[in-house]
């Protein structure tokens, strides 16, 4: 056999047994900084721990630096806490460990940037012109969400809405559908009248780095049946609902009925029924204001049970009925006598 072969070959075998060293200490963060929580919202406290799986923590003098001063330092300080300021106010932590030798072991360093982001819901269900709280979602409506945000990027610039990425949640299942880019608004069906739903969004800004949450519960409810009194001249007295122990000072009043939280838009909707009954017998409705009733009395002096029921097409969810008592001076008419459909609009 040729000698240059052999010596080849040779060398080859000594290269494939020969120990292969790796700087792993190139490739190997040694300290590394975990927030106990996120998203961070404004005000928020956090507790940050340095983590290492190069040394033990224990035995380690760690230093803790806010904004390139030093909070806190001492031997095992591995957790530390650090309170944050307002919407796009930056809070640079930084962390150094030290050896017994006074060799800085790792460190490490986070840039914490709160944001936040608020839900804003309604349902869309029938109210009074005038009504200024909460509407309610009822058994077959909508609730209409919008997540409103407040971020802020390292130039103190907002960011708009459009270029952030939106996780919507119900009952802790992600609605795919719903999520992704400048997706701030969400429309959720309400199938029944009982119990709370979970609505919760993650906005997040990956080019920033920045992220908020927020989650809310929304009740539901049944319609909730109404009277107010009518002016033939002044209109609806929306600011003073009949009692359900009324006392009637006129001789002729009108009442209207409002079914709050009702899915309607106007009491005009033909899927809308309302029926009246006076004393357990009914009364026809209005021919053209079905949720008008007028009662009138020669003289006073009744005491008598007025009824409404609500009630929507196709669903039961929306069937529902309210009692009143009505009260004069002195008895002279029955009840039912002292109460008419209303022959004005």
């Amino acid at each position: 056999m040729d000698m240059s072969r052999v010596w080849i070959l040779l060398v080859c075998l000594l290269f494939a047994y020969m120990p292969v060293w790796v700087d792993v200490s190139a490739q190997v963060q040694p300290l590394t900084l975990i927030l106990d929580h996120v998203p961070i919202a404004p005000g928020d406290v956090v507790n940050i721990e340095a983590q290492s799986f190069s040394f033990d923590t224990e035995s380690i003098m760690f230093e803790w630096f806010e904004g390139g001063v030093l909070k806190a330092s001492g031997v095992g300080l591995s957790t530390q806490s650090f309170t944050l300021g307002g919407v796009g106010e930056e809070r640079l932590v930084n962390v150094r460990a030290i050896g017994i030798n006074g060799d800085v072991l790792g460190e490490d360093a986070l840039l914490l940037t709160p944001a936040s982001v608020d839900i804003v819901w309604e349902g869309s269900v029938y109210t009074h012109p005038f009504y200024r709280g909460r509407k309610l979602p009822s058994g077959g409506t909508v609730v209409h969400a919008e997540a409103r945000t407040q971020f802020i990027n390292q130039e103190g610039t907002p960011i708009p809405h459009e270029e952030l990425y939106y996780e919507w949640r119900v009952n802790e299942k992600i609605l795919t559908a719903s999520s992704g880019k400048g997706r701030r608004t969400i429309h959720i069906p309400i199938s029944s009248p009982f119990g709370d739903t979970s609505l919760s969004v993650e906005v997040s800004s990956p080019t920033h780095g920045i992220s908020a949450s927020m989650k809310v519960r929304i009740p539901s409810t049944l319609p909730q049946l109404t009277l107010y009194p009518a002016d033939p001249l002044l209109g609806v007295d929306f600011a003073h609902a009949v009692s359900k122990n009324h006392f009637a000072s006129d001789l002729e009043t009108t009442l209207i009925l409002v079914p709050q939280f009702a899915a309607v838009r106007t009491l005009r909707d033909s899927a809308a029924r309302i029926e009246w009954r006076v004393d357990g017998r009914e009364v026809p409705p209005h021919t053209d204001d079905q949720a008008r009733i007028t009662f009138v009395a020669d003289t006073a002096g009744v005491e008598t049970a007025l009824e409404a029921r609500f009630s929507m097409e196709n669903t039961s969810f929306q069937d529902v009925r309210s009692l009143w008592k009505i009260t004069f001076d002195t008895v002279t008419e029955s009840a039912l006598d002292l109460f008419r459909p209303s022959v004005d609009n």
